[in-house]
């Protein structure tokens, strides 16, 4: 079982990123109900709920003002929503972050014809790592023969995760996501850190029955008559639970690592082997049952995705 134990991301270490947002900024003035503007200081998007003149900022202003949605450019690092995304039709859409000893990236959200992944010695520095090492990671499946090609319903691929990430002092991870013409490119996570394993170096594996279940917050709200109003389209999420064997050595270690992740949002894996990417989800463990054996020790775990 492994985690990428994340770094905070700091305005200091956003050194290439789309515009701040496409909403104007705010200024004092007079607004009318639905407008939109953003503050630079705090990276949000705010709603105008009554009309009128307004000499305060948004954030201090909650009786005028609604809290909405981050700004384009800070949207990936907004963990607690997946309805926010940073997009981009004009050109590819690029991020350059300081990274300093970070060797683990995962992407979700993703939106685009290709990604590629570099790791560069410094800012403007030179290529130490890439991934693919040639051309773009496709984020459609391969196709495998001429029918599927032409008839297959290969998938979409929407996240991406990349590890084995060299360290450098002065390391930035550049992040690209490319398409062709205005076509839509998009990220909604971004999340960088330290790979940690909870197993040990010896052993451990997935015990079968693992299981990964769907949920939908899609609704359809009941009216006083009884009948029911349009269908409400809402992301949805999904549980993932395991059980993982560990050394027993590795009991007290796990145990702290599993209360660290109910309150910290982090990606966590049940395997990094092919095959298991379904048990593989960004969000907070709701149990982390570390069972004390003789030889061994276990670990059942759920997994809940942040919305």
């Amino acid at each position: 079982m492994y985690f990428i134990d994340p770094r905070p991301i700091l305005e200091s270490h956003l050194l290439a990123a789309p515009p701040e947002d496409p909403t104007p900024a705010w200024t004092a003035g007079t607004y009318a109900i639905g407008d939109e503007r953003h503050v630079v200081a705090t990276h949000r998007v705010y709603k105008r709920t009554t009309a009128g003149a307004s000499s305060i900022s948004p954030e201090l202003d909650a009786a005028n003002w609604y809290d909405d949605r981050p700004t384009n450019r800070w949207a990936p690092f907004d963990i607690y929503t997946k309805l926010t995304k940073a997009v981009r039709t004009d050109a590819d859409l690029v991020y350059e972050i300081a990274s300093r000893y970070c060797n683990a990236l995962v992407l979700d959200g993703i939106e685009g014809s290709g990604v590629v992944v570099e790791v560069l010695s410094g800012p403007g520095g030179t290529v130490l790592h890439r991934s693919p090492t040639s051309g773009v990671k496709p984020m459609i499946e391969g196709a495998r023969g001429y029918w599927d090609y032409a008839y297959g319903q290969r998938r979409r691929l929407t996240s991406l995760l990349v590890t084995g990430l060299p360290l450098a002092a002065a390391g930035v991870i550049r992040i690209t996501v490319s398409s062709t013409g205005t076509q839509r490119r998009a990220i909604g996570l971004i999340n960088r850190g330290a790979l940690r394993q909870v197993h040990g170096a010896r052993m451990g594996g997935v015990v079968a029955g693992a299981s990964a279940t769907p949920i939908t917050y899609t609704y359809r709200p009941k009216k006083p008559d009884g009948t029911y109003g349009p269908t409400v389209l809402r992301p949805g999420s999904k549980e993932r639970r395991w059980q993982v064997f560990i050394e027993r050595s590795k009991a007290d270690e796990a145990l702290r690592t599993m209360d660290q992740l109910s309150n910290t949002p982090a990606y966590v894996m049940a395997s990094l082997k092919p095959g298991f990417e379904g048990l593989r989800g960004f969000g907070l463990v709701t149990r982390g049952e570390v069972s004390y054996e003789h030889a061994t020790a276990t670990v059942n775990v759920n997994l809940e995705d942040i919305i």
